[in-house]
Parts: C-alpha cells; structure tokens; sequence
C-alpha cells in the first residue's frame, strides 16, 4: 500500500519509517478525510506494542538532481512518519525463520495487547495480518497500519496478500468490504458494519497460520477466499502439525467462530489467554480432541442397585443433557454477576491448569496442591495425579478395562476415594481407597453411586446408594475404621439424589441435589442434618439440573454447577448464600461446568470446563465415494445433536438456535436446510417411518418443564401433540410407524405403548424398568430389563413382551458386558456389543438361540452399531487408540469394508436412510480443560 523508506527527522535528529502513499490511494478526498481522522486517533495511542505515527502530510518530493532537473517537484503527495522498527514482520517469522509456535506466541499476546489498547480508544483495526505486525530485535512486537484498510482499492497484489475495497458506498458504512483477503472476517467478507470482534476473528486467522505455517482459508482466488471464511471451517490444526497443544487448538476455534457472538468478546481476554499459554507452555499437551462428552448431568451406567438409563432419564438425561451433550464456546474470563452481590466477583479470574481430550473426571485436594483426574482411551481408564505447582504428573491407578467414575481426596490430603466396579460382583460399585502418590487400592464400602464426602475430621464419610428395586435413594454414612454403615435420609420416586453428597465445614450438614419430576422437572438444593436425619432446602431457587455441589470453606455459601433454562444450554457455577439462600451466577459463558472442588482456604475452585462441536456428514456407499461434510459449525452454536434420515435424500437433526434446541432438515447435498420446530426449548429423541413421519420428544418450559410427545409430517407439516400427561420420555417407534413405547416422569421404572394413530396408553411394565426399552421392527414386541437377584446379586433379566402387554414371550440373560443391543431388521435376532469379549459385535437368535460372533476384531474396541431398515448392510462404529472409523458389513458377507476414518475427533452419531443407501453420521471435536477460578467470595 506504498513505498517505505528510512529517513532522517532533522529537527529531532533520530531516524522514521516515511511511508509514501500511492496517488491511486488517495485520489478521494473523503477517503483521505476518514483516514487523517482515525490515523490522528492512532497517533494519540501511546503503548509498546502500537507502532506510533509522528506525523501526517502532505507535500512535494523535489529532486536532489543537478542540472536542469535540481529543485524540480513531483506532484503532491500524501506521506506518513512514525516509529522505526528494526527487525522482522511477524509474517518473516512464521514462514521464513520457523521460529517456534511458543515464542510467536509470546509476539502475538503482546500485539494483542496492542490492539486491545486500541479498541478502549474505539479504534478497530480492519487489517491485522501477519505482515503488518512488526518484531523489533530486541522481541517487541508490534502492531502496522491503523485505518489504512480504509483506503485500499481493488489491485493487483500478490496472491495470499490480497486487499479488496468495492467503491459503491462510504469506505465505513455497509456494502463495503475491506481488510485482507484471508484474513477478513466474515462480516468484512459480507460487507457489514464490523466492531472489535472482526479483529478478533483476524487474530484467530493468524494464531491459525503461527500454529501450522499455512493460512486458514487460503484458496486460489478471492472469491474462493471468501467462500471458504463464509461457509467452510479450516483443516483441523492437528492434521498440519499434531504437536500443537490442546489449549492453543480451542483458542483458535474460539476467535474464528463465524458469529462475532461465539468469539472472545474482547482481545484484552484473549491477550490474558495468551499469556497464560506462554507461561504454562511446559505443562501442556498435544493432546487430540475425543468425542462428545456430556456437558450436562452425567448418566452413570447401571450399577448394583442404582440407577440405570432409563431409571434416571428424568433426573440426568432431562433435556437432551444425556442425549445430546451440547457445550458452546466459552466467552473466556467473563462473567455476568446477578442479584445484589454482583460487586464481590469484579477480582474473579479463570486460569487454564490442563487441556486433555481424554479428561473424564477431575478433584483438586483440601490444600490445593494436587489435583486428581481420570483419563479415558479406548476400553480403558486410569487414575492420576498433577502437582499444581509443577505441572509433574504421577499415575496411581494403571489403565484398565474397569472404569473409574467417581473420585475425591480426604480432608488431610493422604488419601483419594475412587467408585469403581466391583471385582467380585461386576454389577455393582464399591469405593476404594489408594494413597495420594501411589500404593495398592483397598475397597472400604460395597455398592456404592456416588463419589464420597468426608466429616471435618476425615473419620466419616458419606455417599449415595440408589435402590432401584424400590425406587428409593438413600445416603449412607459409613466409619472409615469400624466400616459400620448407618442412613442419614432417603427419598423415594419422583424424587431422587443427582450429586454426590458435600459435607459442611463444620461438620453439622450435608448438602445434596434432590431432583423431582413432579408438577415439572425441577432440582433444589437441600441441606441435611447429620445428626437427626432432618432437612430443608437452603434456597427457593431451583434449576433444570444439578452436577455437584461443593461448600466454601468458611461454611458462608454452597457452590453449584447446575443448568436452568433462559441461560444457555450448559451448566454453570453459581453461588448459593448459607444460610440466606441468595443466588449469585459466577460464571457466564457458553461452555459447561462440571466436577466442582475448592481449595480448604478459598484461594481457588477447579472445575472442568467442556467444549464440544459436532458436524453432519454424509456417505454414499453405493458410489463407493469419500464421505462429505454438509454442515460447517466452528462453534457449539450450530453443532449437530440427534441425527435422524428422511426419504428423498434428506435428514432431519437437532441443533441450537438463541439458546434452544430445535429441529432442523437439510438435503444430502447440504442445501435447503429449514427449521422445522419452533416451539419449545429442546428436541430430544427423534424417529421417523413413512406411516408415522416424525416422532420426537420435546421439553417445553414455563413454570412447569414438562416433556411431551409430538409427531409430524417429513416437510414440517402436521404438527400434532401426542402425549399429554406429566412428562413422556419417548423411547421408540417401530419400524412400520404403528406404535410408540415411552416411560412416564410420574411412574418412574414402568413402561407405556401407544398406537400412533389414536387410542389411550397402555402400561405394559408395572415396574423395574431399568434400561432402555427396545420396540421391534414389526411393532409387535419390546424387549426390556428389569433386575433379577442370584446369589445375593442383582443382575438385568431381558424380557420381551407383546407391545400390548401380556405374559412374557421369551427370557434370557446376557453377558454382563452386554451394550448397545438393537433388534435385527426381520425381528428374529438381537445383535449387541460384548465388552467381555474383546469388544467385539454378537449375534443372539430368539428366542433362546446360543450367542455367536460377527466380528474378530483384535484391537480397539466397537463402540456401538446400526442397521439399515431393509437389513441389507450393518455399519458398525470401531475406536482404536485416538482413530475413530466406520465400517459396512453388507448380508451374507463376512469382512465388514471401511467407510471412513478419523484420526483426529470423534465420532457420534450414524443412521441409515430408510429408502437408499446413504449413511449420515457426525463427527467433531470436544475439549476439556480444567480451570481454576479466584478470587470466588
């Protein structure tokens, strides 16, 4: 955009950059006008990282020639002076010196804080870019050319370094587009009105850019520029360069969210992030982004007499938070206080401890030097152990095929608490006990559901035991030395315990989340008395649901990640006075808060913070081509949820829209996507068959959040409610569109059948419901579980049944490791996956026919599978290591044929569709990091 020289300021005797602007740049006098304006305001920017501007003018270039040529002046020219930086651009750094991802790191946290300065000024950049951000030797960076974006015409600038400005409309208002091509953001690229959070989304393109040497949307013309930045996501870092941690990765997804709304919303938060990952950059990990992990309630798998899926759906799946798992993107280190003590959280500060894709649970001990975490790979999980100060790690519980779900440290410290299974009864968990830095672990208490909470002085502890024969939960307090157990309190159906227990500092009080369905789906916080039993809410607000709870230390208020409707569609932390019961939120942002633990002194509270964008592909098999994606979310706001295939070549799914879930339809190709619901707050649970359209569930709020049961035609048409009791949970609908199976939030553990085209319900299972029902394809059958006690053990007992009710047609066992049982096309077979068995797909004949493999695989694991509705071809689901794929095994065939694969993301959902051989399926990235907030009072 001109010619720069070194020159000499005679007067102050040191030596500028003169940048001398072509005439072409300023041949109108309003451009020159806007520009002199905002370069004035730039100028009277003082900070170390803006390159400072000492003058402005205009003037002649008269030749220093002798002869006749001496004194000759050229036409007027515009001209610029301002600092001299010696040194590189930061584009010279990425491309030609390689220098490391930290140390352009290091250069890009200190340009941000350039800009950030800038925009408390109301200056907005327009055209940050690598080469406009300079590297003095001495390793200042520091930031080119404010406004100057305003001046630029179309021209013929080198590929990659491409400027466009159409001249119809004022250089500020809508229509035009200005800035870099590449590097513009889509409001630039659409030419609307930009604020800040263009440059913040330019800064993303450059984070992009230092992490993988390549630009994120580079293409070989400007309008394919363009296209991509609009509608396209770029290739995952990790696929260009597997090293770049975790951390940096979720960074740059967060600045180049399409919507201005999911970016950071102010580049002084994201020059914070930025210098938190330079300063932590020894302690981070390359790690890969895992599958869709729940951001809401956990679901806990059946065990012992606690509570299996279906058993819970009111409590932990309520509102797709089960099912569909959405977390959207943080807005990092804001917060949002509400209610009268809004002024205590102005020196809250969120810090990033870790980064893993393979985080499933976390606790941070008393004295806040350990935290403790669960990873997760394939069949496996282990238990470690980081020192907060030194970011050193130490494995305490060796990966195995036996999960880890629950965990906690003892008040010294000494100890930590995990829930496992039980090794003598696998259908069931105990709590064990292993020290801090390692040693062998020793089970303390059988069937246990929860993880563990210690009185002051460590010698009780408390947990929760779910009776699910009953439909009863208690909490249980049990003496570490004697073992003797003894209830506190129980509770019984609708109501149920959804957290672990908190014990009071000063030991008087246990605190729990009870959730009841009944006039609405609703969580309170309750506070029970240790000696007597007795207990009260500590508050009268209520949310949709809780995740844990924790006490400060000082007794003064409960900490709470829970969810409630009208704030997003992901928990967050909130603070609950005690006593007094006043609610402040802590938190404000789009991402989900779970496993929340404090410090003994209040210095710190760790939680872990979830992630998770999910994306709709499409394989067609028949073609033998590669699958492609349809949808292009870069941000949780337009993940993908349920997927559910239509005739035509179209698919209905769920995704979020102003802090809703909806229903949605798109074609195979992904054009004409249309909403089709509109009411409501979420779609969970969708089927369709030609003679019923679409079946789904859909929560509706209000004061009472009930769950109802809706149908309507494939276009949208023909809404119509189908259910309308005290909450349905759908559960099925079978093949040829006659019949829906569901369960009721006020009968809990039973079992419902309707027929699609009218009639009353009918009860089919009075009780012990405790995994999901299966309706078989014809409509005539469900198969469902109750719990059978052998030997003092309570194991599932399969039953199937006429979808009418009646007598039992067939009964059976399977293997404790029995997953994702699906009932084959023609109704005469089950299928399911057997973890005890190497994880690999079985075959079971009905009534009573002898288990057989389908596959051999030696490796990895099968995650689930699905048929296709005429049962012609099977895809099933395999995870090796952190490479997700998809595999087809066609009728009569017996090696399944590779459909995709993922090294990188996970895979969620997949689904035939019903009349041609098209497979849609999702597939994404979900991060975790544990966070530290301070300065919580």
């Amino acid at each position: 955009m001109g010619e720069v020289y070194i020159a000499q300021d005679e007067t102050l005797e040191r030596s500028v950059a003169l940048k001398i602007l072509p005439p072409g740049l300023v041949s109108n006098d309003e451009r020159v006008r806007r520009f002199i304006t905002e370069a004035k305001s730039a100028s009277s920017l003082n900070h170390p990282n803006i390159v400072t501007i000492y003058e402005i003018g205009r003037d002649q270039v008269r030749s220093g020639k002798s002869g006749a040529e001496a004194g000759q002046a050229s036409e007027p020219v515009h001209y610029i002076t301002m600092e001299l930086v010696a040194g590189e651009t930061l584009d010279q750094k990425i491309h030609q010196e390689k220098t490391d991802l930290k140390t352009l790191l290091g250069y890009l946290a200190q340009a941000t804080e350039g800009v950030a300065k800038a925009h408390s000024a109301g200056i907005v950049h327009r055209d940050l870019k690598p080469g406009n951000i300079m590297v003095s030797r001495d390793g200042f960076a520091k930031v080119l050319d404010f406004g100057l974006a305003k001046l630029t015409e179309r021209q013929g600038a080198p590929s990659g370094d491409r400027t466009t400005v159409p001249t119809a409309i004022a250089p500020t208002g809508e229509g035009v587009v200005m800035g870099t091509v590449g590097y513009m953001s889509p409001e630039q690229v659409e030419a609307k009105s930009v604020d800040h959070r263009s440059d913040i989304f330019s800064l993303g393109c450059i984070l992009y850019e230092a992490a993988t040497r390549c630009r994120p949307f580079d293409a070989e013309s400007d309008i394919e520029s363009m296209h991509r930045i609009l509608k396209e996501k770029p290739r995952p870092i990790e696929e260009l360069n597997p090293e770049v941690p975790g951390a940096v990765r979720r960074l740059v997804r967060r600045c180049l969210a399409k919507s201005p709304d999911q970016r950071f919303q102010s580049m002084k938060d994201l020059a914070i992030e930025l210098r938190e990952l330079v300063e932590e950059w020894d302690s981070l990990t390359p790690s890969t982004p895992s599958g869709m992990t729940v951001s809401g309630a956990p679901l806990r798998a059946p065990t012992g007499r606690g509570p299996g899926f279906w058993a819970i759906v009111a409590a932990a799946s309520l509102l797709g938070l089960g099912g569909l798992g959405f977390g959207l993107y943080t807005l990092s280190g804001r917060t949002q206080p509400i209610g009268p003590s809004a002024s205590s959280l102005q020196d809250l500060r969120i810090t990033i401890l870790m980064s893993r894709s393979d985080l499933a649970l976390t606790a941070l001990s008393a004295d806040g030097r350990y935290l403790a975490y669960v990873t997760t790979q394939d069949r496996t999980s282990s238990l470690k152990v980081r020192q907060v100060r030194t970011g050193s790690d130490a494995v305490i519980v060796p990966a195995s095929e036996t999960p880890i779900i629950g965990i906690s440290f003892s008040p010294d410290g000494d100890y930590l608490f995990y829930r496992s299974r039980d090794p003598e009864t696998p259908n069931y968990s105990a709590l064990f006990q292993v020290a801090s830095l390692g040693g062998a672990p020793r089970k303390v208490f059988f069937d246990v559901d929860s993880a563990a909470t210690f009185s002051p002085d460590g010698r009780l502890l408390c947990f929760r035991r779910g009776l699910i024969t009953t439909g009863v939960d208690t909490l249980v307090i049990g003496d570490r030395e004697s073992g003797k157990e003894r209830e506190l309190i129980r509770v019984s159906n609708p109501e149920r315990f959804v957290t672990s227990p908190a014990w009071s500092p000063d030991g008087k009080a246990i605190v729990v989340g009870i959730q009841t369905t009944s006039g609405g789906a609703k969580t309170r916080l309750q506070a029970v008395d240790v000696d007597s039993g007795t207990s009260a809410p500590i508050s009268t607000r209520t949310w949709i649901a809780v995740d844990s709870v924790r006490w400060l230390p000082d007794g003064s208020a409960v900490l709470a990640s829970a969810f409630e409707l009208g704030s997003g569609i992901a928990n967050q932390v909130y603070r609950v006075a005690y006593p007094g019961g006043d609610v402040l939120r802590l938190t404000n942002d789009l991402d989900g808060y779970t496993d929340i633990s404090v410090a003994s002194d209040g210095s710190s509270l760790a939680a872990t913070r979830r992630v998770n964008v999910d994306n709709l592909w499409v394989a067609r098999v028949a073609a033998r081509q590669e699958p492609q994606a349809i949808t292009s979310a870069s941000g949780s706001s337009g993940s993908i949820g349920l997927v559910e295939p239509l005739p035509g070549g179209a698919v209905a799914f769920s995704s979020p829209k102003e802090s809703k879930i909806f229903l949605w339809r798109l074609a195979a190709d992904g054009s004409d996507r249309r909403q089709l619901t509109t009411q409501g707050v979420f779609v969970q649970n969708a089927a369709y068959s030609p003679a019923a359209g679409l079946v789904f569930a859909q929560v509706q709020g209000g004061d009472n959040v009930v769950m109802h049961i809706w149908q309507m035609d494939p276009d949208g048409g023909g809404l119509r409610q189908l259910t309308d009791g005290a909450g349905e949970q759908f559960a099925g609908l079978s093949s040829s569109g006659s019949t829906i199976i569901f369960t009721r939030w006020d009968e809990p553990n039973t079992l419902w059948s309707m027929k699609v085209d009218g009639g009353q319900p009918r009860k089919i299972v009075e009780r012990g419901v405790v995994e999901q029902p299966l309706i078989s394809p014809d409509g005539a059958r469900v198969l469902y579980a109750t719990l059978e006690e052998i030997n003092g053990r309570n194991f599932p007992r399969r039953y199937i049944i006429p979808s009418e009710g009646g007598a039992a047609l067939a009964s059976f066992l399977l293997p404790p490791g029995a997953t994702n049982i699906q009932w084959t096309p023609d109704g005469r077979t089950l299928t399911y996956v057997d973890r005890g068995r190497g994880s690999n797909l079985m075959r079971k004949p009905l009534p009573d026919g002898e288990p057989e493999p389908m596959t051999r695989f030696t490796d990895g694991q099968v995650v689930d599978h699905n048929w296709s509705r005429d049962g012609s071809r099977l895809v099933i689901h395999r995870r090796v290591g952190q490479v997700d794929s998809l595999w087809m095994l066609k009728r009569a065939e017996t090696q399944p044929t590779r459909i995709a694969e993922f090294k990188t993301g996970r895979l969620s959902r997949h689904s035939w569709a019903p009349d041609e051989p098209l497979l849609y399926f999702t597939q994404g990235a979900s991060t975790q990091d544990v966070v530290l907030m301070s300065g919580v009072k």
